[in-house]
């Protein structure tokens, strides 16, 4: 998978999924916090990797390192969601080169980006494009019940 591909993973990968436990309307500490902090690899994230200090990283080669480890649940889940991130990167990979072929991945700079030339995006990036870069965005809400 190229770095580009796996910057497209991290912006629009498993937020859903990995949602976080703050409050609504506040964003996570990190904006990687949601996979330590929810979803079924919760407790995988705990154990392998909550000593990570997330950037530059670190926290996604602690994930590599350790994968083989996690629960069948949580390496389902992450199967799942890196399927849906691949399918959306290869929707806005002609948008990615088009238009930010200079931007360098990370920190939302790529969602950022493509955000600015949402009105020319092709159909396909544009739909499933967040309107802000991850760590811009407060966490979603929890379902009630």
């Amino acid at each position: 998978m190229s770095i580009r591909a796996l910057v497209f993973c991290a912006v629009f990968a498993a937020p859903a999924a990995f949602a976080a436990d703050a409050p609504a309307g506040k964003p996570p500490a990190h904006p990687g916090a949601e996979h330590r902090n929810a979803g079924p690899c919760r407790d995988d994230m705990k154990k392998y990797c909550g000593d990570i200090k997330p950037g530059d990283g670190r926290m996604k080669h602690c994930v590599e390192e350790n994968q083989s480890k996690f629960t069948p649940a949580c390496q389902q889940d992450m199967a799942k969601h890196r399927e849906r991130a691949e399918a959306k990167h290869k929707a806005c990979e002609p948008d990615m080169q088009k238009f930010c072929k200079d931007i360098k991945p990370g920190d939302g700079r790529m969602v950022q980006c493509l955000g600015q030339h949402r009105a020319e995006l092709s159909p396909a990036c544009a739909k499933d494009l967040p309107s802000k870069p991850r760590h811009e965005r407060g966490a979603p809400e929890k379902p009630k019940g």
